[in-house]
């Protein structure tokens, strides 16, 4: 039963080549679930402002998962498997330690914004909307990062060491994603 799923395949659209755009197209999707997530919250901080409502405390949740956003994008997939040209401080043990720390975060947030829904919210029979709010701005992030952990496609600086720059790279996916990231800054103004 585990393997059913094996030999599935979606039909092919003829008339965009997804292989070109993989990149492009999982930064942006990333991007507008990361700000989909935080105007959700913002949403649910601007109708119930005062305490009793939604306590302001429950804006950590989002922080922490934000900040395992920024822990998780900035270590490269090179540093990782230790292909990178520098070692940095800690080498490739550091970057894995970083990377573990900080997907403890992204769970230990979506944790919390579950304990936060259902311990304050729908066991005290008040109204269920701020703890929705929390749990999916913390969901959205953390399956922003799940979109985008896909294996990527070989970044052009780490592959082209013997021929010379065209110019017409494709930006990276971490550039796409700061993209994003600016989208959603320029929306909360």
């Amino acid at each position: 039963m585990a393997g059913f799923l094996d030999n599935f395949r979606w039909p092919e659209c003829e008339c965009i080549d997804w292989s070109e755009r993989r990149n492009a197209v999982a930064s942006i999707v990333a991007g507008v679930l990361f700000f989909t997530g935080w105007w959700i919250m913002i949403d649910a901080a601007v109708v119930y402002p005062k305490p009793e409502q939604m306590n302001h405390a429950f804006h950590t949740c989002g922080v922490f998962s934000t900040l395992a956003f920024f822990m998780i994008n900035a270590v490269s997939n090179a540093q990782v498997r230790g292909d990178s040209y520098s070692d940095g401080c800690l080498g490739r043990t550091g970057a894995r330690v970083w990377l573990f720390i900080g997907f403890m975060l992204m769970f230990g947030s979506l944790i919390a914004s579950m304990w936060i829904l259902f311990g304050a919210y729908v066991t005290q029979n008040t109204n269920v909307y701020p703890g929705l709010a929390v749990f999916f701005q913390n969901a959205l992030i953390f399956f922003r990062r799940k979109g985008s952990a896909r294996p990527r496609q070989p970044d052009t600086e780490a592959t082209s060491t013997s021929k010379p720059s065209t110019g017409k790279e494709r930006p990276p996916q971490r550039v796409m994603e700061v993209i994003g990231i600016n989208l959603y800054i320029l929306g909360c103004w």
